[in-house]
């Protein structure tokens, strides 16, 4: 038996999308296929490093059936939006495995405190007590509580993929609105596997509910309770803003063990 790996092919996390796998079907005109669109979480860096792994790979082997439908975002924008809006940042550990912990260690210059927390209850509670303790002294800081996987210089692997295949572009973010420089797009040279221009997907615009205030929660204005839209209209089962819809959300969290 062959213990040879494709390193076209990637096991990820994802839900399936506009999933064409029983019978074959027509985009926008085009000729009749078998197609399903795969989501990724935006922030999973460590699986973005893998898929742009896969398309050099892909490109190198010739094969062309074979797209993605990107909509990546990066950080820093984000925090220099919200940094005026939280006392301490919980960043996520799973991107700064990737980033490092550079631009976190420069946001206390400017007077932005934020601690790199893992992902087991151990790790969060270590990261939420270490924040509290340092928050208590009074001045900007920055710790990293995981550093069995988070590093200074994080993985300079990933960033070369992410670097050679893709380039900044202005991204909305609900809630927040345009940011500049914040998303990421598939270079030119790689056009070929960039579904959007392959399949001439139609521009993708959000339109949001004016009752929802989400980017209030956000930007910690006000309690997901303090919306009128709040459980009533707007539920786990039927999402109305972006902090409703993963479990992962603000909203969608304190529906669940928040309310009083």
């Amino acid at each position: 038996m062959s213990t040879t790996m494709n390193s076209t092919k990637v096991i990820i996390p994802c839900r399936f999308s506009y999933a064409h796998i029983w019978e074959p079907d027509s985009i926008n005109g085009s000729d009749p296929k078998y197609s399903v669109s795969l989501i990724i979480d935006k922030q999973d860096k460590d699986t973005i490093a893998k898929i742009k792994k896969a398309i050099e790979q892909a490109k190198e082997d010739g094969i062309s059936n074979y797209s993605l439908l990107v909509a990546n975002k990066t950080m820093p924008g984000a925090y220099e939006a919200l940094k005026g809006s939280a006392d301490v940042f919980l960043y996520p550990g799973h991107v700064n495995a990737i980033t490092g912990t550079k631009l976190c260690e420069e946001l206390v210059q400017e007077g932005v405190s934020g601690v790199v927390a893992g992902f087991t209850a151990k790790e969060l509670l270590t990261a939420l007590a270490v924040a509290l303790t340092h928050f208590q002294k009074g001045k900007p800081f920055f710790v990293n509580c995981y550093p069995r996987v988070v590093t200074e210089e994080g993985s300079k692997e990933a960033q070369r993929l992410v670097d050679t295949l893709m380039e900044a572009c202005d991204s909305e973010w609900r809630g927040l609105g345009i940011i500049p420089g914040s998303g990421l797009r598939l270079r030119d040279e790689w056009d070929m596997y960039d579904a959007r221009k392959k399949y001439q997907v139609p521009k993708m615009e959000g339109r949001a509910n004016p009752a929802c205030r989400c980017g209030d929660v956000l930007q910690g204005k006000c309690k997901p309770s303090d919306c009128k839209v709040f459980g009533k209209v707007c539920t786990p089962q039927h999402p109305v803003g972006a902090c409703m819809v993963s479990g992962e959300g603000a909203c969608s969290a304190y529906y669940m063990y928040g309310r009083e």
